[in-house]
């Protein structure tokens, strides 16, 4: 009889440990964080992050999150790390356009556990005393308030120093004289600049560039 009575104690010991480690992973928490003016992950907080407007104000992030534990007692927040996930910040306010915003940060998702968060760019660089300046690197997540979980983190390559043109040559093939165009003429922009340039994107709305050149042919002014 005493060996049955032991063996029934280990089990319950044994229940009781793995049962929570079990609802957290059949929970299946998702967060997608998404800088401000992109439509997805690019990998790159920049100026223009920094100044669309949103929900919460110009720039940031949007999170969208999926799983969440909806209840009176559970709260979650967005963190961010400056130096590669060692120290975290609270994001201590933003808008909730899928659940419910509270004071200091504190959300909770819907009754289905879906949640959209937004917080401006200010709530970082102002806020947020380690705040890096122009350059280094953005690690956003979720966590619990209680502490027992967070989400794997996503990485941002904060660049806010503007590059500058160094050389610029603007030329068109106009017979008579290559420093001015008329319709038909085509110009050729030489320019060497201090970093990379993504011109991808060709598109007058968006690529500034584009946009100028657009005027140049449109009205056929001078070089």
């Amino acid at each position: 009889m005493a060996f049955k009575l032991k063996l029934i104690v280990r089990l319950r010991r044994y229940c009781f440990t793995v049962i929570p480690i079990l609802s957290s992973l059949l929970t299946g928490q998702t967060a997608t964080f998404v800088a401000a003016g992109y439509s997805s992950g690019d990998g790159i907080y920049n100026i223009r992050a920094t100044t669309i407007g949103g929900l919460d104000g110009l720039g940031g992030f949007t999170m969208s999150g999926t799983g969440y534990t909806y209840n009176a007692t559970t709260f979650y927040l967005c963190q961010v790390s400056f130096d590669n996930g060692t120290n975290y910040y609270n994001i201590s306010g933003g808008n909730a356009s899928t659940g419910t915003m509270g004071a200091g940060g504190f959300w909770q998702p819907n009754a289905t556990g879906d949640v959209q968060i937004s917080f401006q760019h200010s709530r970082m660089a102002t806020d947020i005393a380690a705040w890096p300046g122009n350059d280094g690197t953005i690690h956003c997540r979720v966590a619990a308030v209680a502490g027992n979980f967070y989400s794997s983190a996503t990485a941002f390559t904060l660049d806010l120093t503007r590059p500058s043109i160094n050389t610029a040559v603007i030329t068109s093939n106009n017979s008579t004289n290559n420093a001015y165009a008329t319709t038909g003429n085509q110009i050729t922009i030489t320019f060497t600049s201090s970093e990379s340039l993504n011109n991808t994107v060709d598109n007058a709305t968006t690529n500034p560039i584009v946009s100028d050149i657009s005027r140049f042919i449109n009205l056929s002014l001078p070089l």
